[in-house]
């Protein structure tokens, strides 16, 4: 989860300092230190009130695991946010908020009564006797029982039975609220859909309630559960046949006809659609029909009724620019393709440009972003993640900017409730020019975010490479916005802007991207590439020995491994070389599945922030989130202090102080996967390929890994491996709608426009959809 909050309760809370007072507009913030066993818990209390008044809504910000026997008397919860880390805490943490246990203890109390709390109810004597709970955590259980609580522990010990999470059944009573039990006992089903809780799981509740075979709301999950295994592959769409497929494998009592009828209640609900589209028949949810109808109405809007420029004038705009660039010393020759790609996609209100590594992507954005500033528009630079937005801003150091490269959510503004400050009811302001770039990292709802947020006199720009992996949630828009042909696109070939002109990887890149295998220099580097055949037992110490030729500036390397499995032992080896006597840094429980968190960080190594955003504060709680430090950031450790542990973090190597319940988002940064560094570059690439083969094993991570470096790539491997990757194509048939509604919508507007008037604004489109095409 993005934003760091907790729990809030019905009724006072004791609190020891008072760190600030009300604002103008009524909130007051506490910060609480509670101690247990010598442990110290920190974390800060909200409210709009001072004192905090019985019923008031609090949030509470950081870690905290209520400790036994001092729990707030009144038991009854109403749940803001769970933090990530009560998933920490075990699945029966969010038992234990509500009955004052631990969530340690609360599943020691399940394991010992066969997965039934009624009996640890009835055995509290016991447990007090034997010192299992204390009498206080007892009595406390009996006024939560006695408070009506029995139902929603009840819920809580079958969902722990099901191996539904604590955070997860979190989240039902957040969403759910008082009709969390009624609406489960009469759907089981509903923690799909409302706690991201898989079929399995939801079944075995279901089973508690007398539900099975082909029953209807059964049947439903099931198809629910089939959308959700195209939708994980990166498919927004099914094709019916394919659905059936996916329910079968789940499942194969359910009979096909019980599917039919399922998926025509759904559709009668309008929950999903059933769309033909050429000779298929595809299955898609209401709510995924409506992000790519956003990106599709709004492109064919901007195409039609946006702002063109003149040719002649675009034109004139960029001499200026590259003139400017000849005296500033940052001039990049273009030949007549690529000033025409610029021309016209500057004329462009939507436009985009894609190509390979190396190929000057970031050189034409540039220069774009020139010609944008000399028409009075406000250029902002947006990517998908952290580490693209940092990217940008290298290859745009030196120009003047209104306002820094951001990722796309902070951009639109977001929010702690996963909503956008700009948005449809709020479009950015007029005459912003927007340059997204990294956009095949970017997912179909991020895009429809992004594209909901224009207004028309606003521009978007894209660059993008489609051949490199996409988004790990589901959507293709880039793809598909270059696949409709309507979008003015404009592809680039060659290379050298990157990496010289002498630079191999366009050839490389382009030869696994056909199937072949790339050519593989050994023994000394050719193109800028160098091929050392090793297996992956042996792989550890050869990279130490390319990192300790160049210990000097090791710090110039990047190791870069398809899987965590790999990188996790990669990071190991070369922290005990570089940094063998760093003092190891304490943190939270890390995830024991997790192979990066196997590596202790210490001072000294270089580190990078990984699963979730981390943000300062929020203006209250429908806000815009102030970022501390984002998923991607990478640094180093400079010092652990009784605060916590400072870190140096990010291009700007902004100092971040990391609390104790924050340490646990650091991870050793030696290495990264190839998903993980995706949008960036260094100056020396190290990519080892493990022999095993894995679902990242396809030409696709091989061609992503491959383009990660400026001066020198070195592929650790055995040639039978990247064989292996070669062959297979990958999972990049996604499936999606999204190039068909653009279809419709231009279709549907040229119609309507065609009873208005003749040429004008649709012959502009199409004629440099003509250019995009001969490009």
């Amino acid at each position: 989860m993005d934003k760091v909050v907790g729990m809030g309760w019905e009724g006072s809370v004791v609190y020891e300092k008072d760190v600030s007072r009300p604002s103008p507009d009524g909130w007051a913030r506490r910060v609480v230190t509670h101690r247990e066993g010598g442990a110290k818990h920190r974390f800060t209390i909200t409210g709009r009130a001072d004192p905090f008044p019985p019923g008031a809504k609090l949030w509470i910000e950081g870690t905290w695991a209520p400790p036994k026997g001092d729990y707030p008397p009144d038991l009854k919860c109403d749940v803001i946010q769970v933090t990530s880390d009560l998933e920490q805490e075990g699945r029966d943490g969010y038992v234990g908020y509500l009955i004052g246990l631990s969530g340690p203890a609360v599943a020691d109390l399940r394991a010992q009564n066969g997965g039934d709390l009624d009996a640890a109810f009835d055995n509290l004597d016991e447990l007090v006797a034997s010192g299992i709970v204390s009498g206080k955590v007892a009595d406390a259980w009996r006024d939560a029982w006695a408070a009506g609580c029995e139902e929603q522990l009840d819920l809580a010990g079958l969902a722990g039975k099901a191996g539904i999470k604590a955070s997860e059944v979190a989240k039902l009573y957040r969403d759910l609220g008082e009709r969390t039990v009624d609406a489960l006992v009469e759907n089981p089903y509903g923690v799909m859909r409302v706690a991201d809780v898989d079929f399995r799981r939801a079944d075995l509740l279901a089973a508690e309630f007398g539900f099975g075979g082909d029953d209807p709301a059964r049947v439903e999950a099931l198809v629910w559960a089939a959308i959700e295994v195209d939708r994980k592959r990166g498919s927004t769409a099914s094709v019916e046949e394919d659905l059936a497929n996916n329910v079968e494998r789940l499942d194969r009592s359910v009979s096909l006809d019980a599917v039919s009828e399922a998926i025509q209640r759904l559709e009668d609900r309008k929950e999903i659609d059933v769309v033909e589209f050429g000779e298929e028949f595809y299955v898609q949810s209401r709510s995924t029909r409506r992000l790519e109808h956003a990106i599709a109405s709004k492109v064919s809007a901007l195409i039609e009724h946006g702002v063109w420029y003149q040719r002649s004038m675009v034109e004139r705009h960029l001499d200026f620019v590259l003139e400017k660039a000849k005296a500033d010393g940052t001039y990049v020759p273009l030949d007549h393709a690529q000033a025409n790609a610029v021309i016209e996609a500057a004329r462009s209100p939507v436009a985009l440009v894609y190509g390979g590594g190396g190929t000057g992507k970031s050189t034409l954005a540039r220069y774009w972003a020139g010609v944008m500033d000399i028409n009075r528009s406000t250029v902002e630079r947006v990517a998908p993640t952290a580490t693209a937005a940092e990217r940008m801003g290298e290859v745009t150091e030196g120009m003047v900017f209104k306002n820094r490269e951001r990722t796309i959510s902070l951009f639109l503004g977001a929010r702690a409730d996963g909503s956008y400050k700009l948005g449809p009811d709020n479009l950015m302001p007029p005459n912003t020019a927007v340059w997204a770039d990294e956009l095949s990292l970017a997912s179909l709802d991020l895009g429809a975010a992004l594209f909901s947020a224009v207004g028309p006199s606003s521009r978007v720009f894209m660059t993008l490479d489609p051949n490199q992996l996409g988004s790990v949630d589901e959507g293709a828009v880039g793809r598909d916005l270059i696949r409709s042909g309507l979008v003015p696109a404009f592809k680039l070939v060659g290379g050298g802007y990157r990496t010289g002109a002498q630079s191999g990887m366009a050839a490389f890149g382009e030869a696994i991207l056909s199937g072949q295998m790339p050519d593989l220099p050994e023994g000394v580097a050719r193109g800028g590439i160098l091929f050392i055949p090793t297996p992956e037992r042996s792989a550890p110490g050869v990279v130490l020995d390319l990192i300790r030729e160049g210990v000097e500036d090791w710090r110039n390397f990047k190791v870069i491994c398809p899987t965590r499995e790999l990188l996790g032992k990669m990071n190991g080896e070369i922290q005990q070389l570089v940094n063998p006597g760093g003092r190891a840094i304490r943190r939270a429980t890390p995830n024991a599945d997790d192979p990066l968190d196997r590596v202790v960080p210490r001072v000294g190594d270089l580190v990078r922030h990984c699963r979730t955003n981390i943000y300062e504060k929020a203006d209250g709680p429908g806000g815009v989130l102030v970022p501390k430090v984002l998923n991607g950031h990478t640094g180093w450790i400079k010092a652990v202090t009784r605060d916590g542990v400072e870190t140096v973090m990010g291009r700007a190597q902004n100092p971040v102080l990391y609390q104790p319940s924050e340490v646990g988002y650091l991870v050793t940064g030696y290495g990264g996967t190839v998903h993980e560094t995706q949008g960036s570059q260094f100056k020396r690439t190290i990519l080892v390929l493990g022999d095993e083969g894995n679902a990242l094993a396809n030409r696709q991570t091989l061609y992503t890994g491959g383009s990660r470096w400026r001066e020198l790539l070195v592929i650790v491997a055995q040639r039978k491996t990247i064989e292996m990757y070669v062959r297979s194509a990958g999972a990049e048939n996604r499936r999606t709608l999204l190039q068909e509604r653009l279809q419709h919508c231009f279709d549907y507007r040229r119609k309507d426009a065609a009873a208005h008037r003749v040429g004008g604004v649709g012959e502009k489109m199409r004629s440099s959809a003509a250019v995009a095409a001969s490009a």
